[in-house]
């Protein structure tokens, strides 16, 4: 056997022995199956800030349309969040805050009293008008109660919000435009996001 032969069986050998060792650290766990060997990057990864695309379904007009009564959901917002703190996954979760009775005084105050005790009360949301994610904020003035059914309903407006928070988080669009929109005609905007969803 010359020397280039031996020399090649020796790093072959090593090899071997290096790749079982890994493999017995790795059944025992004293190395993270789920860890990269080296990282593949010096910049550190963007969290994505909506992973999942909206369920859409619906009609194609507005004509059974909910919206809020202006006297009782005008809408409220936030006057101290930003855009970094809407982008924060879990931001809304920190701050919702809407108590049973609160949401009592909302269906009294749309003269559906007798619905908020009944198995009716299922088929509403109360809605924040302008949605947390948006920057609106808990207060009454800022919650309704919508209906999922006709469509488009509470569902379809969840779309709209999440579509808008995903732009507002892009850089697509300010909050106050976003928040603008949601109060203009919510409805309207859902046709567009539909529409683009077909050509797309």
């Amino acid at each position: 056997m010359n020397f280039k032969t031996y020399t090649k069986i020796l790093v072959y050998c090593s090899f071997s022995i290096l790749m079982s060792c890994e493999t017995v650290l790795l059944d025992s766990g004293d190395i993270n199956k789920n860890t990269p060997r080296e990282p593949k990057s010096d910049q550190a990864a963007v969290p994505i800030v909506h992973p999942h695309d909206p369920q859409i379904a619906g009609p194609e007009d507005c004509s059974t349309a909910q919206y809020p009564d202006p006297q009782f959901t005008p809408g409220a917002a936030s006057t101290t969040a930003d855009a970094k703190d809407l982008c924060t996954p879990g931001y809304t979760s920190t701050i919702r805050n809407v108590t049973d009775a609160e949401e009592h005084q909302v269906f009294k105050n749309y003269n559906i009293d007798s619905e908020f005790n009944s198995p009716d009360r299922g088929d509403y949301e109360v809605d924040h008008f302008i949605s947390l994610e948006l920057g609106g904020t808990n207060d009454i003035t800022n919650l309704w109660p919508q209906k999922y059914e006709p469509k488009p309903g509470a569902r379809q407006k969840d779309v709209v919000e999440t579509n808008l928070h995903h732009r507002l988080c892009a850089g697509e669009i300010t909050i106050a435009e976003a928040q603008d929109i949601i109060k203009k005609d919510w409805c309207a905007e859902y046709l567009k996001i539909i529409s683009k969803d077909k050509k797309n």
